[in-house]
């Protein structure tokens, strides 16, 4: 006799399961669910056409699976909470021990409101963790009354095309040293004997000089 085809998964058993239910909703305690996991707790609205919409307490699956909570509906998901919570205190916590959380919203928008702030607190334990990174396809706007970018090692600004820098009163820059130069690339700033040449001549500044003997150091 042949046997079975190893292909086939074999489906799990629980015959302590069972079922309270009414015309409104039903509990199943071992419930087998359509995947071939058994949740220890299931809770589910009978009204919904398509059965989406319950609350299950998982006992068998996968690590991140296994003894986790499964909360399904069509309509909207709502939590509101924290009237008896104090000013300093949180109304909602959420705490992932170990992994990411993700908030996706692929046909809308995720916005969040706050009186007092709105806070991104990164702490990475080495260089390569500890990032919050902002990465659009269209615009990334900043507003506000003061905007203030501070780093202790550097501030790089970067675009493909145009950078304005526009201040309807004051425009105040401060360095020990400031190079400004164009990207004009000539056969005297390629050349460093034609460049000392035309500075002598006066036709470059000495700080186009200095970029050249830079360029011409870097090979560029």
């Amino acid at each position: 006799m042949a046997g079975k085809d190893p292909r086939l998964k074999v489906g799990k058993n629980n015959p302590l399961r069972k079922r309270k239910s009414t015309g409104d909703g039903e509990v199943v305690y071992g419930h087998l669910t359509a995947d071939n996991e058994i949740s220890a707790v299931m809770l589910r609205n009978c009204h919904e056409p398509e059965g989406m919409h319950y609350i299950s307490l998982d006992r068998t699956g996968d690590a991140h699976r296994k003894y986790g909570t499964i909360c399904r509906s069509t309509g909207s998901f709502q939590v509101e909470s924290g009237d008896n919570s104090k000013s300093d205190e949180p109304g909602i916590f959420m705490l992932a021990k170990n992994g990411d959380i993700i908030i996706k919203a692929p046909s809308g928008k995720i916005r969040m409101e706050a009186e007092k702030g709105i806070e991104l607190i990164a702490r990475g334990y080495n260089n390569e963790t500890g990032s919050i990174i902002l990465d659009s396809n269209e615009k990334i706007v900043l507003d506000g009354p003061a905007i203030t970018i501070k780093a202790n090692n550097a501030v790089t600004i970067v675009s493909d095309k145009t950078i304005d820098a526009i201040a309807r009163t004051n425009y105040n820059i401060y360095a020990s040293m400031i190079d400004i130069v164009d990207s004009v690339q000539t056969s005297v700033m390629q050349d460093p004997g034609a460049a000392i040449t035309s500075f002598l001549g006066g036709s470059i500044t000495a700080h186009e000089l200095r970029m050249a003997f830079k360029n011409w150091i870097s090979g560029g």
